[in-house]
């Protein structure tokens, strides 16, 4: 359990983040495809596409250069094949961490010790 007052990352939301700059399929709860390529990902699974082609139920797909995306409008999120999602997972939490001991040296302070087993 992650100390109090310190809110521990959500394990998707790594694996999406680790997944910055590919192209993804989202299926939203309004049977709309999203395709595009991933540019950003919120802390609540807000998703930010770029190069997006946005196929409604029905009528004419559109495209567009940017699309945001809440995470409670999202239904699923399908990911390239050739990424494997623990390798993903353990990717993004290494570059959290150096980030965080990063942005800690600047500020004159060592980063904070994290626990064995989370991110």
């Amino acid at each position: 359990m992650p100390p109090k007052g310190r809110r521990r990352p959500l394990t998707l939301a790594c694996y999406l983040e680790a997944l910055v700059g590919s192209r993804v399929v989202v299926e939203l709860h309004s049977d709309t495809i999203v395709r595009g390529r991933l540019f950003a990902v919120g802390e609540c699974l807000g998703l930010q596409l770029e190069d997006t082609t946005l196929t409604p139920l029905q009528g004419p797909p559109r495209k567009g250069e940017y699309l945001y995306l809440r995470g409670s409008s999202i239904r699923f999120v399908h990911t390239p094949a050739n990424v494997t999602p623990s390798q993903a997972i353990a990717t993004a939490a290494k570059k959290r961490r150096e980030a965080l001991t990063a942005h800690a040296a600047a500020q004159g302070r060592h980063a904070p010790s994290m626990p064995k087993g989370t991110f």
